[in-house]
């Protein structure tokens, strides 16, 4: 009987070391599941990444110059798409860098308004709305060009524009001096400065596009009050693209493709199929690009292959429109 329970005691004791045993082998098959299977996601989300990193990309299709005078480039046109198999670009997280011998810039897409600081001469109807000199402000602004030509107005000295109308949808901000007679500053928002939808008759027209709509108005202005007796008054177009306020630390978006409508003001997305010119004031940038003169730079976006800014000036501008590469 005493055998008999030994024995007993001996099973026992081996079940309870398999049972542990086995216990423990299944805690860590579990453990090498868990582990096995996130390392399979990561490796997957990291293959993806991977792929997306060297497929994703920009490319530089051509760049053109604009000279006024053909001596400067004063307008840089860089016309980009996405690579093949390239998943969205924001634009907004892309960065422009490029420069010559002695400047090396990085510029970036607005995401706040322009301060401009230069006096225009303001005058005030009898509904207390203000009107800024027309030559003035379309100076101030760069936008003479535009305003000629788009609003047909020649008369520009003897105009003024509405700036209260432009004030109140949100296009600009002005405060005046004390005296009431010209503006202390105008800022203008970034949407009605950094972005327009094609297709547009002349890329490097001053200004481009139709963002808001406000009055031109003519009539007698008394000097002493300051006040305006309008005699005639006419509707004008507001440009939602001006080179001349990009300044030397932004670029600007012109649409020249875009079926899906994902480039838009506020989020522009190149997707595939998209083609866009990115705006560069080169005459903010380097004064201006002479003849016989090296560029170089990228388009860099947030994540895979940049595209590529590499070009030569050449020994003479013969025409107002260059191709550059």
């Amino acid at each position: 009987m005493r055998l008999v329970k030994k024995r007993g005691a001996v099973g026992i004791g081996t079940l309870i070391v398999f049972i542990a045993m086995v216990l423990v082998a299944a805690v860590a098959a579990a453990v090498l599941i868990n582990t096995s299977g996130y390392l399979q996601q990561k490796a997957s989300s990291t293959g993806r990444q991977s792929t997306e990193q060297v497929a994703s990309g920009i490319n530089v299709m051509q760049v053109s110059g604009y000279t006024p005078d053909k001596n400067r480039i004063d307008l840089l046109a860089v016309y980009v798409t996405p690579n093949a198999g390239s998943g969205g670009i924001d634009l907004t997280n892309t960065k422009v860098i490029i420069g010559n011998d002695n400047i090396q810039a990085m510029l970036s897409y607005p995401k706040t308004g322009v301060n401009l600081t230069a006096p225009v001469k303001v005058v005030k109807d009898s509904s207390g709305n203000y009107y800024a000199n027309a030559s003035q402000l379309a100076s101030t602004l760069g936008i003479v060009r535009y305003l000629v030509t788009l609003d047909n107005l020649n008369n520009l000295a003897a105009g003024y524009i509405n700036i209260s109308a432009l004030q109140k949808i949100g296009v600009l901000k002005f405060k005046l001096n004390t005296a009431g007679n010209a503006t202390e500053w105008i800022y203008v928002e970034p949407q009605y400065f950094r972005y327009v939808q094609g297709p547009v008759d002349d890329v490097f027209l001053d200004g481009l596009g139709v963002a808001a709509q406000t009055q031109f108005v003519t009539g007698t202005v008394n000097t002493t009050t300051n006040t305006i007796t309008i005699t005639n008054k006419n509707n004008i177009n507001w440009p939602g693209y001006i080179w001349n306020l990009l300044g030397k630390d932004y670029f600007g978006i012109i649409v020249v493709q875009d079926y899906d409508h994902s480039v838009t003001n506020d989020h522009p997305t190149l997707n595939k199929g998209d083609i866009v010119i990115l705006g560069i004031n080169a005459a903010k940038l380097f004064g201006g690009i002479p003849v016989r003169t090296h560029i170089t730079g990228k388009v860099v976006p947030e994540f895979g292959a940049p595209g590529v800014i590499d070009f030569t000036t050449p020994s003479t501008y013969t025409s107002n429109v260059i191709s550059l590469q």
